[in-house]
């Protein structure tokens, strides 16, 4: 009588551990493939933003009008401190239309975000009278730039001395070229970006809406139509040093 044929009990259990093993291989290897995939978007992604921000930026120094302020500040905050980029006098720096225009100061800094680490922004100030003091009760609103920011650090080019230095809190001049160094989650090195200023003359200057109200009840209010009196002579305060 001739045996059946079959397999082994065994044979069985070698055949489905060799099946389970490559199973498993072929799962890590698309496993690694679809996360390094996701990385790469991911990095794609967050290179597109920085290029945007960065081309804001850009836009804003290239097209500031020749009375336009740029100085830089320190904020405490929760014990901590935030370097800020304070452009002032430059109400379509920003801008996405003519209804956008905002005659405060538009500041660019980095706050905490949720979860740690911090968000990129663009603060828009209230609008100050000639005494400090806002000229309406609209409050600060700010804009997300860029998130997953590990630090932030501003350099000034002075031309009078040809260096770089960390702080500029001069009015009355401008650094040649600003730039930023951007610190991101994930990567090593930080992102450099340098912006080339205009000079004040090469560029018009532009008249905020409480300069332009004041300049045209000067010309039809109090004064009859008689120029407003003149300024001065050595009313304009000297320049702050600048440090490095």
């Amino acid at each position: 009588m001739r045996k059946r044929g079959g397999f082994l009990l065994i044979e069985l259990v070698l055949a489905l551990a060799v099946l389970v093993l490559v199973s498993l291989g072929v799962y890590k290897i698309i496993q690694a493939t679809l996360e390094s995939a996701s990385e790469i978007r991911r990095n794609h992604r967050t290179t597109q933003e920085i290029q945007g921000m960065i081309e804001l930026t850009r836009r804003a120094m290239r097209n500031l009008p020749g009375n336009a302020e740029i100085t830089n500040r320190t904020t405490a905050d929760g014990g901590r401190y935030f370097p800020e980029l304070v452009l002032d006098k430059a109400p379509a720096a920003f801008a996405l239309g003519p209804a956008a225009l905002h005659y405060g100061p538009q500041v660019l800094a980095i706050r905490p975000q949720i979860g740690g680490l911090f968000q990129f922004v663009l603060i828009f100030e209230p609008e100050l009278s000639a005494t400090g003091e806002p000229v309406d009760d609209t409050p600060s609103r700010s804009l997300r730039l860029l998130g997953d920011v590990r630090s932030l650090e501003w350099r000034f080019f002075d031309p009078r001395t040809s260096r770089w230095v960390e702080k500029w809190e001069e009015t009355t001049a401008r650094p040649r070229l600003v730039r930023m160094l951007l610190g991101i989650a994930g990567h090593e090195n930080p992102f450099v970006a340098t912006f080339a200023l205009p000079d004040r003359g090469d560029m018009p200057s532009l008249t905020g809406r409480r300069q332009g109200a004041r300049s045209t009840q000067d010309s039809d209010g109090d004064n009859n139509g008689s120029p407003p009196p003149a300024t001065t002579p050595g009313a304009t305060p000297p320049p702050v040093s600048v440090t490095q």
